[in-house]
């Protein structure tokens, strides 16, 4: 099974935008053969956004997340998230994807493509 670890930038885009590369994850997901996950970081850096002030977004966005496996933040995400922001020198929310993403052994689903793309061990979803 193909594992997709999805960036806050997609769920966003959606939300603002309802743009095609959500709905392009949720069909193939539908269709089987592909996992969504999240991390509980990404949800974190959702939930912190003005918009979710509105009950309404909240309904929304909780909408979204049921068709998402919620992947923890734990120690052995933080050293890995902590390695490589160290060596990639990227922000420390995208290192925490990155490692979750290498641990979960999942492609990375963003719009946020540079920075990602400097950790060699990610694979970028397309």
């Amino acid at each position: 099974m193909v594992k997709i670890v999805v960036d806050s930038s997609v769920l966003i885009q959606n939300l603002r935008l309802g743009r095609d590369l959500f709905f392009s994850l949720i069909k193939q997901a539908d269709e089987g053969g592909v996992e969504l996950l999240i991390p509980a970081l990404v949800v974190m850096e959702i939930w912190s956004g003005k918009s979710m002030k509105s009950l309404e977004m909240q309904t929304m966005v909780e909408k979204r997340l049921k068709i998402f496996r919620v992947v923890d933040f734990d120690e052995v995400q933080a050293k890995k998230a902590g390695q490589i922001r160290r060596e990639c020198q990227i922000g420390a929310m995208d290192a925490a994807i990155a490692a979750c993403a290498i641990i979960e052994g999942a492609r990375v689903a963003t719009l946020n493509v540079k920075d990602f793309k400097k950790v060699q061990a990610v694979k970028l979803f397309k």
